[in-house]
Protein backbone atom coordinates (compact mmCIF):
# COMPACT_ATOMS: atom_id res chain seq x y z
CA UNK A 1 0.00 0.00 0.00
CA UNK A 2 1.28 3.39 -1.03
CA UNK A 3 0.60 6.63 0.68
CA UNK A 4 1.70 10.11 -0.35
CA UNK A 5 2.73 12.45 2.36
CA UNK A 6 3.21 16.18 1.70
CA UNK A 7 5.84 17.46 4.00
CA UNK A 8 5.59 21.09 2.91
CA UNK A 9 4.06 23.53 5.34
CA UNK A 10 0.73 25.03 4.21
CA UNK A 11 2.31 28.42 3.65
CA UNK A 12 4.64 26.91 1.03
CA UNK A 13 1.97 25.10 -0.85
CA UNK A 14 0.74 26.54 -4.13
CA UNK A 15 -2.53 28.37 -3.52
CA UNK A 16 -5.23 28.88 -6.11
CA UNK A 17 -6.21 32.54 -6.56
CA UNK A 18 -9.87 33.34 -6.11
CA UNK A 19 -9.75 35.81 -9.02
CA UNK A 20 -7.22 36.02 -11.70
CA UNK A 21 -5.17 39.18 -12.01
CA UNK A 22 -7.13 40.25 -15.10
CA UNK A 23 -10.44 39.92 -13.30
CA UNK A 24 -9.09 41.85 -10.30
CA UNK A 25 -7.83 44.67 -12.53
CA UNK A 26 -11.22 44.77 -14.31
CA UNK A 27 -13.08 45.03 -11.00
CA UNK A 28 -10.77 47.83 -9.82
CA UNK A 29 -11.31 49.73 -13.08
CA UNK A 30 -15.08 49.30 -12.83
CA UNK A 31 -15.12 50.60 -9.25
CA UNK A 32 -12.90 53.57 -10.22
CA UNK A 33 -15.19 54.41 -13.17
CA UNK A 34 -18.28 54.21 -10.91
CA UNK A 35 -16.68 56.51 -8.34
CA UNK A 36 -15.72 58.97 -11.08
CA UNK A 37 -19.31 59.00 -12.40
CA UNK A 38 -20.71 59.57 -8.91
CA UNK A 39 -18.24 62.43 -8.38
CA UNK A 40 -19.13 64.05 -11.70
CA UNK A 41 -22.88 63.72 -10.93
CA UNK A 42 -22.36 65.33 -7.52
CA UNK A 43 -20.38 68.20 -9.11
CA UNK A 44 -23.12 68.77 -11.70
CA UNK A 45 -25.90 68.72 -9.05
CA UNK A 46 -23.90 71.09 -6.81
CA UNK A 47 -23.44 73.52 -9.72
CA UNK A 48 -27.19 73.42 -10.46
CA UNK A 49 -28.04 74.05 -6.79
CA UNK A 50 -25.51 76.89 -6.62
CA UNK A 51 -27.14 78.49 -9.65
CA UNK A 52 -30.59 78.12 -8.08
CA UNK A 53 -29.32 79.64 -4.84
CA UNK A 54 -27.87 82.61 -6.72
CA UNK A 55 -31.15 83.15 -8.56
CA UNK A 56 -33.21 82.96 -5.35
CA UNK A 57 -30.83 85.31 -3.52
CA UNK A 58 -31.13 87.85 -6.33
CA UNK A 59 -34.95 87.58 -6.25
CA UNK A 60 -34.95 88.05 -2.47
CA UNK A 61 -32.70 91.09 -2.72
CA UNK A 62 -34.94 92.61 -5.41
CA UNK A 63 -38.09 92.02 -3.32
CA UNK A 64 -36.45 93.50 -0.21
CA UNK A 65 -35.35 96.57 -2.15
CA UNK A 66 -38.89 97.01 -3.55
CA UNK A 67 -40.48 96.68 -0.10
CA UNK A 68 -38.09 99.26 1.31
CA UNK A 69 -38.88 101.67 -1.54
CA UNK A 70 -42.64 101.26 -0.99
CA UNK A 71 -42.24 101.77 2.76
CA UNK A 72 -40.39 105.03 2.13
CA UNK A 73 -43.10 106.16 -0.29
CA UNK A 74 -45.88 105.37 2.19
CA UNK A 75 -44.14 107.10 5.08
CA UNK A 76 -44.19 110.42 3.29
CA UNK A 77 -47.80 110.19 2.05
CA UNK A 78 -50.63 110.15 4.58
CA UNK A 79 -54.22 110.30 3.34
CA UNK A 80 -55.97 113.20 5.12
CA UNK A 81 -59.38 111.58 4.70
CA UNK A 82 -58.17 108.40 6.39
CA UNK A 83 -56.53 110.38 9.18
CA UNK A 84 -59.77 112.30 9.78
CA UNK A 85 -61.75 109.05 9.80
CA UNK A 86 -59.30 107.48 12.27
CA UNK A 87 -59.50 110.56 14.50
CA UNK A 88 -63.32 110.48 14.43
CA UNK A 89 -63.45 106.78 15.24
CA UNK A 90 -60.92 107.24 18.05
CA UNK A 91 -62.99 110.06 19.56
CA UNK A 92 -66.16 107.95 19.31
CA UNK A 93 -64.39 105.02 20.96
CA UNK A 94 -63.22 107.29 23.78
CA UNK A 95 -66.75 108.63 24.32
CA UNK A 96 -68.18 105.12 24.45
CA UNK A 97 -65.42 104.00 26.83
CA UNK A 98 -66.22 106.92 29.14
CA UNK A 99 -69.93 106.09 29.06
CA UNK A 100 -69.20 102.42 29.75
CA UNK A 101 -66.90 103.35 32.60
CA UNK A 102 -69.53 105.66 34.08
CA UNK A 103 -72.18 102.93 33.85
CA UNK A 104 -69.97 100.20 35.28
CA UNK A 105 -68.79 102.36 38.19
CA UNK A 106 -72.30 103.47 39.03
CA UNK A 107 -73.85 101.82 42.03
CA UNK A 108 -77.10 99.97 41.68
CA UNK A 109 -79.87 102.52 41.56
CA UNK A 110 -81.74 102.90 44.78
CA UNK A 111 -85.49 102.63 44.86
CA UNK A 112 -85.90 105.99 46.60
CA UNK A 113 -88.49 108.07 44.78
CA UNK A 114 -90.53 105.08 43.65
CA UNK A 115 -93.71 104.08 45.34
CA UNK A 116 -93.41 100.80 47.29
CA UNK A 117 -96.52 99.64 45.40
CA UNK A 118 -94.71 100.11 42.05
CA UNK A 119 -91.74 98.18 43.38
CA UNK A 120 -94.01 95.36 44.53
CA UNK A 121 -95.81 95.28 41.16
CA UNK A 122 -92.49 95.19 39.28
CA UNK A 123 -91.35 92.12 41.25
CA UNK A 124 -94.45 90.13 40.34
CA UNK A 125 -94.28 89.15 36.68
CA UNK A 126 -96.38 86.36 35.26
CA UNK A 127 -96.12 84.99 31.73
CA UNK A 128 -99.37 85.46 29.85
CA UNK A 129 -100.57 88.45 31.95
CA UNK A 130 -99.76 92.12 31.30
CA UNK A 131 -100.76 95.27 33.11
CA UNK A 132 -101.85 98.06 30.76
CA UNK A 133 -102.77 100.69 33.36
CA UNK A 134 -101.87 101.25 37.02
CA UNK A 135 -103.65 103.86 39.14
CA UNK A 136 -102.40 104.70 42.66
CA UNK A 137 -104.02 107.39 44.74
CA UNK A 138 -103.46 107.18 48.49
CA UNK A 139 -105.05 103.94 49.65
CA UNK A 140 -106.92 103.52 46.36
CA UNK A 141 -105.43 101.27 43.66
CA UNK A 142 -106.73 100.22 40.24
CA UNK A 143 -105.12 97.72 37.87
CA UNK A 144 -106.11 97.13 34.26
CA UNK A 145 -104.59 94.56 31.96
CA UNK A 146 -104.96 91.56 29.67
CA UNK A 147 -104.52 87.85 30.31
CA UNK A 148 -104.42 84.84 28.03
CA UNK A 149 -106.52 82.71 30.40
CA UNK A 150 -108.87 83.16 33.38
CA UNK A 151 -106.63 81.14 35.72
CA UNK A 152 -103.80 83.66 35.49
CA UNK A 153 -105.72 86.49 37.23
CA UNK A 154 -106.29 84.72 40.61
CA UNK A 155 -102.73 83.39 40.50
CA UNK A 156 -101.42 86.94 39.98
CA UNK A 157 -103.55 88.26 42.87
CA UNK A 158 -102.18 85.53 45.19
CA UNK A 159 -98.65 86.51 44.24
CA UNK A 160 -99.43 90.19 44.89
CA UNK A 161 -100.76 89.20 48.32
CA UNK A 162 -97.32 87.81 49.10
CA UNK A 163 -95.85 91.32 48.78
CA UNK A 164 -95.72 93.09 52.14
CA UNK A 165 -97.01 96.36 50.70
CA UNK A 166 -100.17 94.64 49.38
CA UNK A 167 -100.80 92.52 52.46
CA UNK A 168 -104.45 92.98 53.50
CA UNK A 169 -105.42 94.83 50.30
CA UNK A 170 -108.85 93.82 49.06
CA UNK A 171 -110.21 94.60 45.63
CA UNK A 172 -113.85 95.73 45.83
CA UNK A 173 -114.58 95.74 42.12
CA UNK A 174 -113.55 93.30 39.39
CA UNK A 175 -114.57 93.46 35.74
CA UNK A 176 -113.69 90.82 33.11
CA UNK A 177 -114.53 90.79 29.41
CA UNK A 178 -113.37 88.90 26.33
CA UNK A 179 -111.70 91.08 23.73
CA UNK A 180 -111.51 90.66 19.97
CA UNK A 181 -111.82 87.01 18.95
CA UNK A 182 -112.09 85.89 22.57
CA UNK A 183 -108.49 84.70 22.90
CA UNK A 184 -107.61 87.61 25.20
CA UNK A 185 -109.32 88.45 28.48
CA UNK A 186 -109.36 92.11 29.61
CA UNK A 187 -109.59 92.74 33.34
CA UNK A 188 -109.99 95.69 35.68
CA UNK A 189 -109.49 95.46 39.46
CA UNK A 190 -110.24 98.30 41.92
CA UNK A 191 -109.91 98.66 45.67
CA UNK A 192 -112.81 101.18 45.56
CA UNK A 193 -115.67 101.07 43.12
CA UNK A 194 -115.33 103.42 40.16
CA UNK A 195 -117.41 106.53 40.63
CA UNK A 196 -120.60 106.13 38.57
CA UNK A 197 -119.61 102.59 37.54
CA UNK A 198 -121.32 99.26 38.04
CA UNK A 199 -119.72 96.66 40.30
Amino acid sequence: MRQQVNLLAPMYRKQRALFSSRVSIGICLLVAASLALIYLGTLWRGAALAGEQTRLTAARDTATRRVNELALQLQGKADPALEAQVAGLTAERDRKAQALSALSNREVATTAGFSPQFIGLSRQQLNGLWLTRIELSGAHMALEGVALSEELIPRYLRRLGGEEVFSGTAFQQARLERAGDGAVLRFELRTQPKAGGTP
